[in-house]
């Protein structure tokens, strides 16, 4: 007999037998045994109801474990029971197995995509229905610039332009917001239902970088293009012109004045072809810039040895230079191509302040600064200044704000700088100068 049958057997015995004797004591003995009786009686009762619904007690903690994701307890497999007892047992620990092993892959899957969500380079922000924020991921924090964010209305005190377009931003749509000088976002708003709940999902793309890749490989393709067809036009006409003066000069015995302006016009045309031949050529070093050839080095050394060579020139000119470190760092680059950006803006610094009244002390500075991990080199003079429509302009290719500019030095400064991962943005005003940024 299985061994609970047996408890259940040996439990109704003893409670009738205490019954028989209760009754006989409260016939025949005094009151004391009575009570002894009564309450062996109750107590044989009390552990009968308590054996019997153990299976109860262990379906509830069974689904109590599960209420409170408590998967760790383990049931006895107490076979003396019965094999009914032990298959109950067997079976609510393969289930607490079951759910423990289903607990540990949900984890696995939320951490994998937690790990994914804050290491894509897009800002992702969920917003609930009251505004705070149920999910931030750290590209977003670095493309907005704030290091936390717990409720969508605390993006007013350092993006208000950005807050009150995100409220009146239908969905699907999209904005553009400049964050920084090197931050052109474009940011998306969606909504997703997640039990019940309502959340706007924003993504946050700084799409910058691409758009100056394909600005500069559209300039390199036209530059390339117009070189080339440039070149195949100008070549024979050039060479031709050659071979008419040798005939004027060889073949043609009879000097005439007319023969002395024909070789003059000659002469004149060759010249101005050979100088589009090397104007067309210069554009060479636009579409052909060599990989950097990177190394570290302090940004106060580079920018002191660069500096140096505008102190005589500085003093030849009666330029107030100066060169501050307000703190240094370290910088990765291409020494020698970097160089030529430098050199390139302290020059159109110094032609800058050219024009400037007597009165006014022609200035020029370099500055480097670390401030919230951002590498920034500015070179600033108080010079004439540069207009709004030349500033959109003046990193293209063939557009120069000099008479005898070649549009190149900055348009390859800018690819440089490019190389570099880095930005070269320009802030003017006019009468009061311009600042060239370096962003790293």
């Amino acid at each position: 007999m299985p061994y609970f049958l047996l408890h259940i057997f040996f439990r109704t015995v003893a409670i009738f037998l205490l019954s028989l004797g209760l009754a006989y004591a409260s016939l025949t003995m005094p009151s004391t045994v009575i009570l002894l009786f009564a309450c062996a009686l109750a107590y044989a009762v009390y552990g009968f109801y308590h054996y019997g619904v153990q299976t109860n007690r262990k379906i509830t903690r069974f689904f109590e474990s599960i209420q409170y994701d408590d998967y760790n307890i383990k049931f006895q497999m107490d076979s003396r029971k019965g094999k009914s007892f032990e298959k109950l047992n067997s079976q609510l620990n393969l289930l607490l197995q079951a759910f423990r092993q289903a607990r540990a892959e949900k984890e696995a899957t939320l951490h994998y995509l937690n790990g994914i969500v804050q290491n894509i380079q897009v800002g992702i922000l969920s917003i609930d229905q009251k505004g705070d924020i149920t999910l931030i991921n750290q590209t977003a924090f670095r493309l907005l610039g704030v290091y936390r964010l717990k409720h969508i209305s605390e993006l007013e005190e350092n993006h208000l332009t950005l807050y009150q377009k995100l409220q009146n931003l239908n969905l699907e749509d999209s904005i553009l917001y400049e964050s920084a000088p090197d931050k052109q976002l474009v940011i998306r708003k969606t909504t997703l239902n997640l039990r019940g709940q309502e959340l706007t999902l924003i993504s946050i793309q700084n799409i910058l970088d691409e758009l100056q890749e394909k600005e500069l490989e559209a300039w390199q393709n036209l530059t390339k293009i117009l070189r080339h067809e440039i070149m195949n036009s100008i070549s024979p006409i050039v060479s031709l012109i050659a071979t008419m003066k040798d005939i004027l000069q060889y073949d043609i015995q009879e000097k005439s004045p007319a023969t002395e302006d024909l070789s003059e016009a000659l002469q004149t045309i060759e010249s101005r072809g050979r100088g589009v031949m090397n104007f067309v050529n210069a554009y060479r070093e636009f579409t052909n810039i060599p990989k950097p050839k990177l190394q570290e080095i302090a940004v106060s050394k580079w920018i002191e040895r660069v500096g140096k060579l505008f102190e005589i020139q500085a003093k030849q000119e009666n330029v107030q230079f100066s060169i501050t470190i307000e703190k240094d760092f370290m910088l990765v680059i291409d020494l020698e191509q970097l160089d030529q950006v430098l050199i390139n803006l302290l020059k159109n610094a110094f032609e800058a302040t050219e024009n400037n009244p007597q009165e006014q002390a022609r200035q020029v500075s370099l500055k480097a600064n670390l401030q919230q991990e951002k590498r920034t080199i500015a070179i600033q003079d108080n010079g004439t200044g540069i207009d709004s429509e030349a500033i959109e302009k003046i990193f293209m290719p063939f557009y120069s704000t000099k008479p005898k500019g070649s549009g190149i030095g900055l348009s390859l400064s800018y690819q440089i700088v490019r190389l570099h991962q880095a930005h070269l943005k320009v802030t003017s005003e006019l009468g009061r100068g311009s600042t060239f940024f370096i962003y790293f």
